[in-house]
């Protein structure tokens, strides 16, 4: 075997050895440290496993977070337009005096309001979920408040008020809609008409914003 041979055997056989201690050499050198040496590099790969496991439960505990203050505005603003408390007819109202401003209004009138329980169905029951294995189960209340209330409106105007008047009905910040409309032409007045129309709104008795 000339030197060349020789060299080139040596050379290869390095390079296996080198791949076999980077395939075992973390094993090798750990069964040769000291068992607190060991214990610690096993230590710290675990709270580097946990520690990566709470950013990601910390990431998905904002995410819920996120989505649950979405849900309190939307609710909020749900039942903002189904009042039924002790200012609902005030603010009835009110937004009938702003939508009849540029009207004639010959009567207005707020019915007396009703109130009626709705209760669901069996099968509707559901508990509240728990957050913590300590705490109280708790089911909804199958019964539920409404009230209803009406107003009947006369008053006179032409088609474009009558319209706007109409669209507005549909753009308040509470519920409202057409019960009855009856409409006749006025012959003292330009495009003019006589109205009478019912509205009617309910709301949610027992239910406030600062619930959800």
């Amino acid at each position: 075997m000339n030197q060349d041979d020789l060299i080139k055997k040596q050379l290869q056989g390095m390079g296996v050895a080198f791949v076999v201690l980077l395939i075992f050499g973390e094993s090798f050198l750990l069964g040769n440290m000291p068992k607190d040496v060991v214990s610690t590099t096993r230590r710290i790969a675990t709270l580097q496993d946990e520690k990566r496991s709470f950013e990601q439960l910390k990431s998905t505990v904002s995410s819920l977070e996120m989505e649950l203050e979405e849900s309190r505005i939307s609710y909020e603003r749900l039942y903002e337009k189904f009042p039924a408390d002790e200012y609902t007819q005030n603010r009835i109202n009110q937004v009938i005096t702003d939508m009849t401003a540029s009207v004639i209004v010959i009567s207005d009138r707020l019915n007396p309001v009703k109130k009626f329980d709705f209760v669901s169905a069996d099968d509707l029951v559901a508990s509240v979920p728990k957050v913590a294995a300590q705490d109280q189960e708790l089911k909804t209340d199958r019964t539920v408040g409404v009230a209803v209330y009406e107003s009947e409106i006369q008053m006179r105007c032409n088609y474009f008020e009558l319209l706007e008047f109409l669209h507005a009905t549909a753009n308040q910040n509470i519920f409202l809609t057409p019960l009855d409309l009856e409409i006749s032409p006025d012959p003292d007045a330009p495009y003019g008409v006589n109205v009478k129309t019912k509205l009617m709104t309910f709301g949610f008795e027992g239910i406030k914003p600062d619930k959800f």
